[in-house]
């Protein structure tokens, strides 16, 4: 997240102005802020404990002018100006008035794809700015909410338009309005087959409201098919984003029925309403909102058995990404209540309700010689057992990746994978990174996997390889299909 707005505005704006307060030779015993509501600011004591208690000169008071004003305009206050009214000080008591720039014409340039009426509804906290004293902090920070959107660039500037009076021109340009990735990985699973070719397009602003829609299929050398869709658009002027997916695909069967050639099939269907809360240059904060249903159907070949069953439920997330040059921390926390039903004569599946809390973190390090230290951490925590399309995976590409992803599962686990990663030059780095994860069932024991990895990325004109070998290790490393296992995913994206 970055700062939005550039100020172009005259330095004879931010001028601070001495005026001929009257006092005597005496000592500033206190100091009396006066301000428009706008530019009210707690903890000023900062800055006027330095002043407090010394003897009164026109350099001092000069200097507390020049600080009074660069402390507003750190706070994004464009142009704010300290000055001392006119007035007579015998007690060493003396007032301070702060003024800022005034917004007037706000100038919108619209060349995305966006209609108008969509982009004024965008813009429509900024709109509310003008005529009151510019808080560029305020307005950059609603940019930074439209931007999240990811549907087009935004950029702008203040520029003067009077005395105390500034424009702000703002300037809106396509971002990707089509883009598509291909790609061919091994991550599969020897059942379901380990080579997959996916395909994904994706496209904006099909009603030309800031609209979004993905679209993803892949095919494995067994055959099996994947496939599903994402719609969502900005509803408000909140910018609140309501949104629907859908996902068909094939997964393979872990734990006692591994060995049976078992798979199954899935189909989600999931609304979901997100809310940006709060973002800054440093700080954003967002919620989502998804009831789901789900429908599966497990097949057990050896039998000719069909078992079928459903989920529905509903989850709440919660976000949290807190950003500096020194470290960047992203989490993301997960409740998910569902409720499980059978829907064939087997009744090999109880019906029953189970709540699962997923904790997500990961944490980005900056080291000299540009080395990056990162962290993943995944938790999953259930109250009860919960259905297998719900469970934690111990292993696969995403998780300890020495083991195939039907090695097994858990309703509680923890994965952490711990990288330290060298960038060689602008294309390309190098990385190795341990892996780790501890699972178990309701009322069983603990199990972990451990693995070692050494990998790469190489990325040029839009074309990427990203290879790994990774080994395992620790008392459960016989269970591992092979001694190593070399990952690889190759393609092209055109963002």
């Amino acid at each position: 997240m970055k700062k939005i707005l550039l100020s172009i505005v005259s330095t004879s704006a931010l001028a601070c102005t001495l005026y001929g307060a009257k006092v005597q030779a005496q000592t500033l015993n206190n100091i009396e802020i006066s301000s428009s509501r706008e530019l009210k600011i707690q903890n000023l004591n900062t800055v006027l404990n330095n002043y407090l208690g010394k003897k009164i000169s026109a350099r001092l008071l000069q200097n507390l002018l020049n600080e009074l004003s660069a402390f507003y305009q750190k706070q994004g206050y464009l142009a704010a100006r300290a000055y001392f009214p006119e007035q007579e000080s015998t007690n060493g008591v003396l007032k301070v008035v702060i003024e800022s720039a005034r917004l007037n014409e706000i100038i919108i340039e619209n060349q995305s794809n966006c209609s108008n009426g969509t982009v004024y509804k965008l813009l429509n906290a900024v709109r509310h700015e003008q005529n009151k004293d510019i808080s560029s902090k305020t307005i950059n920070n609603h940019l930074l909410k439209v931007q999240d959107l990811n549907v087009f660039d935004i950029s702008g500037y203040f520029s003067n338009n009077a005395d105390n009076m500034v424009d702000l021109t703002l300037n809106l340009q396509n971002k990707h309005p089509v883009s598509y990735e291909i790609f061919y990985d091994n991550y599969g699973t020897k059942n379901s087959g380990k080579n997959r070719l996916v395909g994904i397009f994706n496209t904006d602003n099909i009603f030309k409201s800031a609209d979004k829609f993905s679209f993803y299929a892949s095919s494995t050398d067994k055959k099996q098919q994947n496939y599903g869709f994402d719609f969502k658009l900005p509803v408000d002027s909140n910018l609140d984003v309501l949104g629907l997916s859908f996902s068909y695909g094939l997964y393979d069967l872990s734990g006692e029925y591994k060995d049976l050639k078992a798979n199954g099939s899935v189909y989600n269907l999931d609304p979901y309403f997100v809310s940006l809360l709060y973002i800054d240059e440093n700080y954003r904060l967002k919620a989502k909102i998804n009831p789901y249903y789900k429908s599966m159907q497990d097949n057990l070949d050896a039998f000719d058995v069909r078992l079928k069953r459903h989920t529905y439920g509903s989850r709440f997330s919660l976000g949290f990404d807190a950003l500096s040059e020194k470290v960047s921390v992203f989490n993301n926390l997960t409740l998910n209540y569902g409720r499980l039903k059978n829907d064939d004569d087997y009744n090999l599946y109880e019906d029953k309700s189970y709540t699962i809390f997923n904790f997500e973190n990961m944490v980005n390090v900056p080291l000299p010689y540009d080395l990056t230290l990162t962290n993943t951490l995944n938790i999953q925590y259930a109250n009860t057992s919960v259905d297998a399309s719900d469970k934690f995976m111990l292993g696969g590409a995403y998780a300890v990746k020495a083991y195939q992803s039907n090695i097994a599962s858990a309703d509680i686990g923890l994965f952490d994978d711990l990288k330290v990663q060298s960038r060689i030059n602008t294309y390309s780095n190098v990385y190795v990174n341990l892996m780790q994860s501890h699972a178990k069932n309701v009322n069983s024991k603990k199990e972990s996997l451990y693995g070692f990895g050494i990998g790469s990325n190489f990325n040029y004109e839009g074309f990427y390889l990203n290879p790994s070998v990774n080994i395992p290790f620790g008392k459960n490393k016989k269970f591992a299909e092979n001694s190593t296992t070399l990952l690889i995913k190759f393609g092209y994206s055109s963002l």
